[in-house]
């Protein structure tokens, strides 16, 4: 005999059939949110969704307990995959943030306060601002320190594109609060250890950094371009062909580790060859 489950739907009580209709209606919520997952943002899903269950509440005051349980775990699913989703918008949102802040350009007008930011840092390594002597192109800045005794020490500050890209975007962002922020990136470029004995690329770029702006200091003018390799060190070139040679022999025989004396070393070995033939300012 065939079964007429209109007949056995009558025989349920106004609970029961609630009940059913609520699986029932959640179990389409469910799909229906996975197949408008495809059209819509998941955002505008997980809105429904939390909405949906908003309204079984409202409306339906008094559930059974099965009905309670099922709406309870809906209701942790959704909040489980709305967390995950703001993970996911702020791992997307960090990155977005370093990429659009790797293209920053400070315009020039902003090196008198990246100066300001370098101040506290170099002179809690012993090193005198007031005596400083800076230079910077698109490739970086590089404050060159002469001794002052009895308090302060010489030393060379190298800070690369993306260092001062980073700082130029805590200013735009807010410039009454950079400045302590600014002063990290600084203390964390001043602590930074090199290993000469065998250099490594940020090593090598910053030493070209180095020969590249001492030659500025040094002549007034850019020179062509600066390269290095980790076969055979790093050069500089200027604009009539002369080549400024440091060669690894020369790194590995550096003294220092701490970045403020090494690089002091560095661009003291450029000026050096700066002052020779066929160098001509």
């Amino acid at each position: 005999m065939e079964r007429n489950w209109i007949s056995d739907l009558k025989t349920l009580t106004w609970r029961q059939r609630m009940t059913i209709l609520s699986f029932t209606v959640l179990t389409a919520l469910g799909f229906a949110a996975v197949a408008l997952s495809y059209v819509l943002p998941s955002e505008y899903c997980l809105i429904i969704l939390a909405g949906a269950i908003s309204a079984f509440g409202a409306l339906w005051p008094a559930p059974p307990l099965i009905v309670r349980a099922a709406l309870v775990v809906f209701a942790v699913f959704v909040a489980c995959i709305s967390l995950n989703k703001a993970r996911e918008d702020n791992r997307d949102k960090e990155f977005l943030q370093r990429a659009v802040t790797s293209t920053l350009i400070p315009a020039h007008s902003e090196y008198e306060g990246f100066y300001d930011d370098v101040r506290k840092p170099v002179e809690d390594a012993q090193r005198d601002f007031n005596k400083a002597l800076c230079q910077h192109s698109d490739i970086g800045m590089v404050c060159f320190f002469p001794p002052s005794p009895p308090n302060f020490k010489s030393g060379t500050i190298v800070l690369e594109k993306a260092e001062l890209a980073q700082m130029y975007a805590h200013r735009l962002h807010d410039k009454s609060g950079s400045r302590k922020k600014n002063e990290a990136i600084v203390a964390q470029n001043l602590a930074e250890k090199f290993d000469v004995a065998t250099p490594t690329e940020g090593l090598l770029s910053k030493a070209g950094i180095v020969g590249f702006l001492a030659f500025t200091d040094k002549c007034f003018k850019f020179p062509k371009t600066y390269y290095y390799d980790k076969r055979w060190g790093v050069k500089v070139v200027t604009d009539t062909g002369e080549i400024a040679h440091l060669t690894i022999a020369e790194l590995n025989a550096l003294k220092s580790k701490d970045s403020l004396d090494l690089f002091q070393e560095v661009q003291e070995l450029f000026r050096q060859k700066f002052a020779s033939p066929p160098f001509k300012c």
